[in-house]
């Protein structure tokens, strides 16, 4: 079957859709929450080195895929209790056509004074790069990255956005909604399950334990 999609030549832009809906939650006491998503990072970061005279083959030149969004809330009472980021990844031009990463990730206690600076943040380990993108595990360049990111409140939708600005050619509007699409779930990684879980620990939000997948 002809993919859909055609590898564009992009430039590294932020397209944010901010809206604001009412939260149902009790704790809130009807505040409405307004979030503000101030950056975007695309970046490449090579693997922590925690090297030991001991431990020599800690040693790794390999390249991670991490995107990270900077972002800030307003509710009344200052605080929410949870805030979740559903992520969808596309990559153009992997081995398998029309791959989509998915993955959702919780954080509570979210500081909501509109002052503080929190992040959200997800993985691609170099070992699936080498899997669903390259054998070779050449770098995955930015043009080739597409992101759409709904963001809940208590189950409720509170905003979105989308990387880059506005429509890719041969890639269809909401294509994270696509039966097409070659969808492979929770091969992204959270922070926590990252090698750089436990680094400036107190500049993140706090991580809710993922489920794990019920083997049948």
């Amino acid at each position: 079957m002809k993919s859909f999609f055609i590898i564009p030549s992009l430039g590294v832009a932020l397209f944010l859709v901010l809206f604001a809906v009412p939260a149902a939650s009790a704790q809130q006491r009807g505040a409405t929450p307004v979030f503000t998503l101030d950056k975007f990072h695309l970046d490449q970061p090579k693997s922590p080195d925690f090297k030991e005279k001991s431990f020599s083959y800690t040693e790794t030149s390999e390249n991670w895929l991490q995107m990270v969004c900077e972002y800030q809330v307003t509710a009344r009472d200052g605080w929410l209790d949870n805030i979740t980021f559903k992520w969808n990844i596309l990559l153009l031009g992997a081995e398998t056509e029309r791959l989509v990463f998915t993955k959702s990730i919780t954080y509570d206690k979210i500081e909501a004074d509109g002052k503080a600076k929190q992040k959200g943040v997800v993985y691609l380990s170099p070992r699936d790069i080498r899997r669903y993108y390259s054998s070779r595990n050449a770098p995955i360049g930015t043009s080739k990255v597409v992101i759409y990111v709904e963001i809940l409140s208590d189950g409720i939708k509170v905003g979105e956005f989308q990387y880059p600005k506005g429509s890719v050619r041969g890639v269809p509007a909401k294509w994270w909604q696509s039966p097409l699409v070659n969808r492979v779930d929770n091969v992204l990684l959270s922070r926590t399950e990252s090698p750089w879980f436990g680094m400036d620990h107190d500049t993140w939000v706090p991580e809710r334990p993922s489920e794990k997948p019920v083997a049948k």
